[in-house]
């Protein structure tokens, strides 16, 4: 809450910062950074508080800092699709998801 500066722990799995998007009350897709050692980064998709992985994407070390390649999740309409940007080693690429909720 930005007006109180409040706010609510809604799973201990993730404990990391990330651009969410809510599905309904309950459910929300999100991102995770890159991990500064595997270079991974995580699409994931919270249920009732059940964490489940979506797509786990590698980052090339070109992209660092203010030159990384955030997942950036963006929902359509329906809420079934998704769409992320994704880091290449030649440049990026946006990929789209179905999602079964």
């Amino acid at each position: 809450n930005l007006n109180n500066l409040n706010y609510k722990i809604l799973s201990k799995q993730l404990n990391l910062d990330g651009h969410p998007s809510y599905l309904s009350k309950n459910s929300f897709i999100t991102d995770t950074y890159p991990n500064k050692f595997s270079r991974y980064q995580r699409l994931l998709l919270s249920i009732n508080n059940n964490i489940t992985n979506i797509a786990k994407v590698y980052s090339p070390r070109i992209y660092n800092g203010e030159f990384r390649c955030d997942l950036h999740p963006r929902l359509n309409k329906s809420k079934n699709l998704v769409s992320i940007d994704t880091p290449f080693f030649s440049g990026r690429m946006m990929v789209i998801f179905k999602i079964n909720k």
